[in-house]
């Protein structure tokens, strides 16, 4: 499990925080990838939840007051 979110902000206050919630499967899944940006195999990898036709990101938030993303995509520069 892998659930990137934005976290609320309170009132009067923009969206800064990003929160990362893993399992243990899901750190061997993110490092996993990460690997590929590591052994330059690909300059950048894509992780997004099963609405978004993958199967990496949980599709509801785990965080309490917080905004699930779907897509997110690491780019090694």
């Amino acid at each position: 499990m892998i659930s990137v979110e934005l976290k609320r902000p309170d009132p009067g206050l923009e969206l800064d925080e990003v929160e990362i919630y893993l399992d243990q499967k899901g750190l061997e899944t993110f490092l996993a990838q990460l690997s590929f940006l590591k052994d330059c195999e690909t300059e950048h990898i894509h992780l997004m939840c099963e609405l978004w036709g993958g199967s990496h990101l949980e599709n509801h938030p785990l965080g309490t007051n917080s905004i699930p993303i779907r897509h997110l995509k690491i780019v090694l520069r």
